[in-house]
């Protein structure tokens, strides 16, 4: 829930949405504050449900860091992102992917891997996030009519942007461990007081308009079940959500930050302001 930059945009479908070298939900948000928290030294890192992998690309180097998403199509996108020839296959094809809605609506058919390292399936993820409205995989990004960047349109600029910015991506993510597991496997396998987790699942129905966003859902049992493990750990723990009396009642001695966005997936020029929290027990 904070930013440490805001360069290349990727997002992903499934519980969360993302930004990697600048990971997206409903946009960027910068919380200074935080950034202090979370740049502590540890020995060891872990990242479940991860929803800004920005907070990655800036870390120093000798410690253990540990991301972990069950969304295949995500995992299959760092996986291509991690290796010298996919990652050059991968970024043959966006640099010669226009900022095109055709491209857009092809993407939708490849999305899904159907091997180990599917490059193509990685490009059609990076296409589908980065050229729709604000991560959401579902529409085409509207059109700046007045706008510009760099002597083009600005959507077009924002594509090139997130293309030229995934040789960073690829530098930093290898040295980061990926898995696929059950969060609370991962929490307790992870646990230790030099530990910080960063947690971001998917936000409780009850403080959702919408309750069938994502792949991975999490029923109020599934969060009475973090909450009861997290509440045991020996690291530090960051957990993301909107302010709700679930989280407030079972994490009634952490710290709450609440923060104010607007809502960047929103339609219109006028954006509905959001608020946002993270919970800590530091």
């Amino acid at each position: 829930m904070y930013s440490i930059g805001d360069d290349t945009f990727v997002a992903r479908k499934g519980d969360r949405w993302w930004r990697v070298s600048g990971l997206v939900g409903s946009g960027t948000r910068s919380y200074p504050d935080l950034e202090s928290a979370i740049r502590q030294r540890q020995r060891s890192r872990s990242y479940d449900f991860r929803k800004y992998e920005e907070s990655l690309k800036s870390y120093e180097q000798g410690i253990s860091e540990v991301v972990n998403d069950v969304y295949h199509p995500l995992q299959n996108f760092w996986d291509v992102l991690k290796y010298e020839a996919s990652f050059t296959e991968f970024q043959r094809i966006l640099e010669a992917t226009p900022f095109s809605e055709i491209d857009f609506q092809r993407a939708e058919y490849d999305l899904l891997p159907t091997q180990y390292l599917d490059v193509q399936a990685a490009a059609a993820f990076f296409v589908r996030c980065r050229q729709s409205r604000a991560g959401s995989f579902e529409d085409f990004a509207p059109l700046s009519r007045n706008r510009t960047r760099r002597m083009q349109n600005e959507q077009a600029s924002a594509w090139w942007n997130a293309v030229d910015g995934l040789a960073a991506v690829h530098a930093r993510l290898k040295r980061v461990v990926i898995l696929c597991r059950d969060a609370l496997e991962v929490i307790g396998q992870q646990d230790g007081d030099k530990t910080l987790f960063y947690l971001d699942p998917p936000y409780l129905h009850s403080t959702r308009a919408s309750t069938g966003n994502y792949v991975h859902e999490m029923s109020e049992t599934d969060h009475r079940q973090m909450l009861d493990m997290i509440r045991g750990c020996s690291g530090k723990v960051m957990l993301s959500g909107y302010p709700n009396e679930l989280y407030d009642g079972i994490l009634h001695d952490w710290n709450r930050h609440d923060f104010e966005i607007d809502n960047k997936a929103a339609g219109g020029k006028s954006k509905r302001i959001m608020r946002e929290a993270i919970w800590c027990n530091f």
